[in-house]
């Protein structure tokens, strides 16, 4: 969150907390609803800081705050599948974790560049992100297969050249429907 979305969130949450400390030490302004409403609306700006959509109606469900972005310089990996004698294409199976990343870069390359691929889209998530570990097991394990790399100027991963022709190969993989959402 940028030092602005601090400031703000900070402020509101201060004004309302104002507000209901004035009320306490005024004895004729009781603790009623409108406080409760002045809390409730001072808590809502932090909860940006762990997610980007939150909703309410089946009693709150989140989307975890990352970043997205695309390359047109997509990198190659470190060791393909070729170099690595322990991999073999067809019987490669990979985590759970690992699939929700491939997966979630399958999407979006598609939705974003059709049949492109001297493009890639790219994401990250951040430490404050509630399946960061998740995410951070996933990546390591797909960067060992040469599956995926991560942009060292901003730390977004995308799919190799091996990353699309596994997914190719794998229709489902590009089933799976629990993916990082956008």
């Amino acid at each position: 969150m940028k030092k602005i979305h601090y400031i703000i969130a900070t402020a509101i949450s201060l004004i309302c907390i104002g507000a209901i400390v004035l009320r306490w030490l005024k004895p004729e302004l009781v603790i009623d609803q409108t406080a409760v409403l002045l809390l409730t609306i001072a808590i809502l700006p932090w909860l940006t800081v762990f997610f980007k959509k939150l909703k309410i109606p089946g009693v709150l469900e989140g989307e975890t705050y990352g970043i997205q972005g695309t390359t047109e310089q997509p990198l190659p990996p470190k060791e393909s599948l070729e170099t690595l004698p322990q991999l073999n294409k067809t019987s490669l199976t990979v985590s759970k974790d690992a699939k929700k990343i491939l997966a979630t870069l399958w999407k979006y390359q598609k939705q974003q560049f059709k049949e492109d691929y001297s493009k890639r889209w790219t994401f990250r998530l951040f430490p404050r992100a509630y399946q960061y570990s998740s995410y951070l097991a996933g990546v390591s394990e797909l960067i060992k297969l040469g599956l995926i790399v991560v942009s060292p100027e901003d730390e977004q991963c995308m799919l190799t050249n091996e990353g699309i022709n596994f997914i190719e190969n794998n229709p489902d993989i590009q089933k799976i429907e629990d993916i990082y959402k956008f």
